[in-house]
């Protein structure tokens, strides 16, 4: 039987990635840390979600409302968290409900694969540059200043 996952195991991924890899800021990995301990599977269906308020994240971060909107934006963008607005029986919204997706995939294993295919094309495009480099090379000719002379008498450019 496979365990299932916890929500103190969402919050060791979550420290334990590079957010470098995922083009994350300090400030954003700590704003999804500081959500992770909110998220709960209260149906133990492997689903975690979580409502806290933004200023009550905002409180225990240190940071600014504002900022952490930001982040939790940049978070759903990278593919960790979804969010939907709960609303009440009237239809109004009463508050944000977050849902862990997940550690995404890493959006540089694609650009990876690209960027090796570029440098292979630039890599051929040098060679062949050098190669026409070398065949201008070899139909320069040197000449000395005693042959300057002799041409300029004769009218014939030195270059």
């Amino acid at each position: 039987m496979q365990k299932l996952e916890t929500q103190f195991d969402i919050t060791k991924k979550i420290l334990s990635l590079n957010p470098k890899e995922f083009s994350l800021t300090p400030t954003e990995k700590f704003v999804l840390v500081q959500l992770s301990h909110y998220f709960g599977d209260k149906k133990r269906t492997g689903h975690f979600s979580c409502y806290p308020r933004q200023a009550r994240l905002a409180s225990e971060t240190g940071y600014a409302r504002a900022t952490v909107l930001n982040a939790l934006k940049k978070c759903e963008e990278l593919g960790f968290i979804s969010s939907n607005f709960r609303v009440s029986s009237s239809g109004d919204p009463t508050s944000k409900l977050y849902h862990w997706k997940g550690i995404p995939k890493q959006p540089d294993e694609d650009k990876e694969s690209q960027m090796t295919i570029e440098v292979a094309e630039t890599m051929a495009s040098s060679t062949h540059t050098i190669n026409d480099v070398s065949s201008i090379t070899h139909t320069t000719r040197i000449v000395e200043s005693s042959d300057i002379s002799l041409m300029l008498a004769e009218e014939e450019s030195p270059f």
